[in-house]
């Protein structure tokens, strides 16, 4: 990875990744993914007119780094991206794990060029800790490495093993 390369110019191809997996798992749905990074989520929804598809959408106050969205007939799935330059931290779980318990999404992810931290290593990998990607009762939080050159993630890498991507 070139060191003149930012987090936010990994927003567009990853951005691009998630609509083409989201629009592959769900054809008859209308799919957008959006850079949601410098506003928060609930002015977003505000200025899409889609706050009556979010309960709770006031509370959203998240400014998460890409979110896709996919409308149902009268529902919306909501999927959160965090974009990480570093390797993946505690901080970095922590942070999309509070979003994750506001906004329930269908998907919380966190990409990084650089996969995990040593110590997020031994605690997921090492130890099993896969409790601290817990946001809810049957979802976890997914963590993978984003591969630049081929513009997608590195599935050998995702954690927890075996989870499905939408």
């Amino acid at each position: 990875m070139s060191d003149a390369v930012s987090e936010s110019d990994l927003y567009a191809p990853i951005r691009m990744w998630l609509k083409e997996l989201l629009r592959g798992h769900n054809p008859r749905s209308q799919v957008e993914v959006l850079d949601t990074s410098q506003r928060s989520l609930s002015r977003i929804l505000e200025d899409k007119g889609w706050t009556e598809l979010f309960e709770g959408w006031e509370t959203f106050d998240v400014h998460v780094d890409i979110t896709g969205f996919v409308f149902k007939k009268r529902s919306c799935n909501i999927h959160l991206i965090e974009v990480k330059l570093n390797p993946v931290t505690l901080r970095d779980v922590g942070q999309l794990l509070g979003y994750c318990r506001v906004v329930r999404p269908h998907l919380g992810l966190i990409l990084s060029p650089r996969g995990l931290s040593k110590a997020m290593s031994s605690l997921l990998e090492l130890y099993q800790r896969l409790d601290v990607l817990d946001y809810g009762p049957t979802r976890p939080m997914v963590v993978a490495r984003w591969l630049e050159t081929k513009r997608d993630i590195e599935y050998a890498t995702l954690i927890p093993q075996g989870v499905a991507l939408p």
